[in-house]
């Protein structure tokens, strides 16, 4: 089997979630046997990249690579793709001029893949060339409602500029969301409930298609950071940011109330000096850019995810699942996730009650149902991944 991956962000490293989530998927791919070509933007110099192509790990999962620079928001070339073609901003910026298509589309012929795997929309008018070109099937990954994702986090941005460049990039959305998945052959989306959605709107060929969690050995005890309480997440997006500062506002005062001396950590990409200061004035550390999350993750007596928006399915909420620990999290943090899943959470409902769950868990009147975060792990599987791609082969 070969397979073509159009990823809208080079995925390695993969250092974030939506990058971790393409990685893992066509490593898992890899690993079936497929024979793997990657098309993708670049942002980093290219000295960077062309190390990062020639790594031993790079090329254990990718046999062949195409890419092409992601182009700068205020050219005037970005500007009239908007204009006057109509493409959402993150589309405009991911559609090469005629002489690079031309390059990819000689590319991707050459390589003559059995699939082709378009991961979201951005990479929408690259797929749609090739599928002139080639005889593939096209499969579509839905990450989010991709209108109403950017929607919430415009609502969630903390400053004028955000908000606006947040709403821009719902421009069109919609419409050519919508567009692109009727054209294509099947669309696997992330999220349970988005499926009901999508149906809705007239997209008949969908199917649930859960992230894959980490699979691996667990983190050595001597490299774990310890702390009772720990919340991570890409602290550059406007809902990741929120929920931190709801952790620090609402839930830190309420446990400390409590027991004074409960440690909170925040680990993430990115933080802002807003965040710092007021995790500095909260008494609660933070540890920015961590090489390995799982470190924070299995250190950590208790899991939390205060996030009140959002989409999809947060691959945080996921990779916690392979630790034993207590997992607490507000709704939205299962809101993606099936019932038999969603139960193998604390799921909060009010900032009181979670306070009370991490005060019962840390004086160890509480413990999780493992069984129930056993099966819930089932779903996130390299297994299930092929065996949901076989279904529709």
């Amino acid at each position: 089997m070969k397979v073509l991956v159009l990823a809208p962000d080079f995925p390695f490293p993969p250092s974030r979630g939506g990058k971790v989530d393409v990685w893992r998927r066509m490593k898992a791919l890899r690993d079936a046997g497929a024979e793997i070509a990657l098309v993708s933007c670049y942002e980093i110099p290219k000295s960077e990249l062309e190390s990062i192509q020639h790594s031993d790990e790079f090329r254990k999962v990718v046999d062949y690579l195409a890419v092409f620079e992601l182009v700068p928001l205020a050219m005037s070339s970005t500007l009239k793709k908007v204009g006057f073609r109509r493409l959402p901003w993150h589309v405009a910026r991911r559609t090469p001029e005629r002489a690079e298509m031309e390059k990819l589309t000689e590319f991707c012929v050459s390589f003559s893949p059995d699939y082709i795997w378009l991961e979201g929309p951005w990479l929408g008018e690259v797929a749609r060339v090739l599928r002139l070109n080639l005889g593939s099937k096209m499969l579509y990954r839905s990450h989010n409602i991709e209108h109403q994702y950017m929607w919430s986090q415009a609502s969630a941005a903390t400053s004028f500029g955000k908000r606006l460049s947040w709403r821009a990039s719902c421009l069109w959305l919609k419409r050519y969301q919508l567009e692109l998945m009727r054209e294509l052959d099947h669309v696997f989306d992330i999220s349970y409930r988005d499926v009901d959605y999508w149906r809705s709107q007239g997209i008949n060929d969908i199917t649930w298609m859960p992230p894959l969690s980490f699979s691996g050995a667990a983190i050595n005890e001597s490299n774990l950071m310890q702390s009772d309480v720990a919340f991570t997440g890409n602290l550059k997006t406007p809902n990741n940011v929120a929920a931190a500062k709801n952790l620090l506002s609402q839930i830190v005062p309420r446990v400390r109330a409590i027991n004074p001396s409960v440690d909170f950590l925040i680990s993430g990409s990115s933080p802002d000096r807003d965040l710092l200061q007021a995790a500095m004035a909260a008494k609660v550390r933070v540890l920015p850019d961590v090489e390995d999350i799982r470190a924070v993750q299995q250190g950590a007596r208790i899991l939390i995810s205060p996030v009140t928006s959002g989409g999809g399915v947060q691959l945080k909420i996921v990779d916690m699942l392979s630790t034993d620990n207590p997992i607490l999290t507000s709704p939205q943090g299962v809101y993606g996730l099936p019932g038999h899943v969603a139960s193998a959470f604390d799921v909060f409902q009010t900032w009181d009650e979670c306070a009370e769950l991490i005060i019962e868990y840390l004086s160890g009147r509480r413990n999780p149902d493992l069984d129930l975060r056993r099966r819930a792990r089932s779903e996130f599987s390299a297994a299930g991944f092929m065996s949901r791609i076989g279904d529709i082969s």
